[in-house]
């Protein structure tokens, strides 16, 4: 499963997963926030708000993802993920 799929398993399963940059070397998944609602079909600017907590900070995209999809207990949806 690619990172791609992976995010997609995330969404499939009602969450809506944000990658961040901290512009310090570390890349965290929210999935707890808010943004406005959008009123109309297509693009459209957006504010969202989020909590990260330190523990979900990682060196990778990747690690970042996969640690998620673990705190959630969906492991046993995808065929690997790192340890």
């Amino acid at each position: 499963m690619d990172i791609l799929e992976k995010l997609e398993l995330l969404v499939e399963n009602g969450y809506c997963p944000g990658l961040i940059y901290d512009d310090n070397g570390h890349w965290a998944l929210s999935i707890n926030g808010s943004q406005n609602m959008t009123t109309i079909e297509g693009k459209q600017d957006i504010w969202t708000s989020f909590v990260v907590e330190a523990d979900d900070w990682h060196d990778s995209p990747l690690k970042a993802i996969e640690q998620s999809i673990k705190k959630l207990g969906l492991v046993d949806s995808i065929s690997h993920v790192s340890q």
